[in-house]
């Protein structure tokens, strides 16, 4: 019998959380960004689970090509464009569209020839604040009469990203939304497409216009902000960690668990152990608030968290038996709970999930 964690993926609260999206988006056109193997939810999941979706993108041409593998016959967009001019070949014969922000990438742009003798479709990315990829407002136009001139580029619009877009951060902060889009208006170009809001936009800014949308974190089943519960956003949980008790101790009052011993019973307790630690992709940071469910209660994480266990006191919960299954995230420990807990975010929790963890796509 395998060891028993799994991440259970579950594509049918994937698709609604699209289609949520896609109708507080007004039903603009929309890309599913499935980037990091899709959130760690897999890529193979997400063709299934967006299938409705306008459009997927990620970051590297390698991940196009997977796409187009698994049957994705629509638009692919690369998100930092091109990487090296040995790309541009591939970028063809995916038909995947590269977002362009430095003048090396126009370089290399220009001194390929194409073999293929079909156009690549480019979008200029706009640095509006966030100060890392893309060309300032005040050089976008000449950008784009430069891509103009190549004969095999159809220059299809501008992207940019929000610095914040959470509704906690202030509207004259330095990278506000406001300002951004104040920043937008100084394009002097006529685009025939604008990729501008992303899934905080989409949720908390409906004044972001443009005619194309991003949909990333909101996809899988947590909020741009921690903070917000996704239960009164209306998104869906979309994964699960789960593992099993596989041992049981009886620990009498001021015993240590786990190294360090920076937990000291309080009481005589009852520990249990699961089979999920940092090897796994469970945090070793979770402060002394962390919890997991199990047989319908929370159970408090105790001890440090170790290499491929941790520990639980389930002093106060009947029955609990070897075996019996623990959940370290979803439908009752939100995994926006746990990214507090351990001083993260909840994307970083869903791409660091590791291979030894078994995956099953519902």
């Amino acid at each position: 019998m395998s060891r028993p964690i799994s991440l259970i993926v579950n594509t049918d609260a994937m698709r609604e959380n699209f289609r949520f999206l896609k109708r507080l988006a007004n039903r603009r056109f929309i890309w599913c960004v499935v980037k990091a193997n899709a959130y760690g939810h897999g890529l193979k999941a997400a063709v299934d689970a967006f299938s409705e979706a306008d459009g997927l993108a990620v970051i590297s041409v390698e991940e196009a090509l997977e796409l187009r593998q698994l049957g994705w016959t629509k638009r692919i967009l690369l998100l930092e464009g091109l990487f090296s001019e040995d790309e541009i070949e591939l970028v063809a014969k995916t038909n995947s569209e590269p977002v362009i922000s430095t003048y090396e990438q126009i370089t290399w742009l220009k001194e390929i020839s194409l073999k293929s003798p079909e156009k690549i479709s480019v979008y200029i990315k706009a640095n509006t604040g966030l100060n890392r990829l893309g060309f300032n407002s005040e050089v976008i136009e000449s950008v784009a009469s430069e891509l103009a001139t190549l004969a095999f580029i159809n220059l299809e619009g501008v992207v940019t990203h929000f610095a914040n877009a959470e509704p906690g951060y202030p509207t004259d902060g330095i990278a506000s939304c406001k300002r951004q889009l104040q920043r937008l208006s100084e394009i002097h170009y006529s685009f025939k497409e604008y990729c501008l809001a992303n899934t905080a936009c989409i949720l908390f800014h409906p004044e972001v216009q443009g005619s194309q949308v991003r949909a990333g974190i909101g996809l899988y089943g947590a909020s741009p902000d921690d903070t917000l519960n996704i239960d009164k956003i209306g998104l869906k949980v979309t994964q699960s960690l789960v593992s099993k008790i596989i041992a049981k101790n009886y620990v009498k009052k001021g015993e240590g668990i786990s190294y360090g011993s920076k937990y000291i019973t309080k009481r005589d307790s009852v520990i249990a152990v699961v089979a999920c630690g940092y090897a796994d992709g469970y945090p070793r940071t979770i402060s002394s608030n962390a919890c997991v469910y199990i047989n319908g209660k929370r159970a408090s994480i105790v001890g440090t968290v170790a290499m491929d266990m941790l520990m639980i006191d389930i002093s106060d919960i009947d029955n609990v038996k070897i075996g019996d299954v623990v959940e370290l995230w979803g439908e009752n420990i939100k995994i926006s709970e746990v990214a507090q807990w351990s001083g993260t975010i909840s994307y970083d929790l869903m791409c660091s999930v590791t291979k030894r963890v078994k995956k099953i796509i519902l």
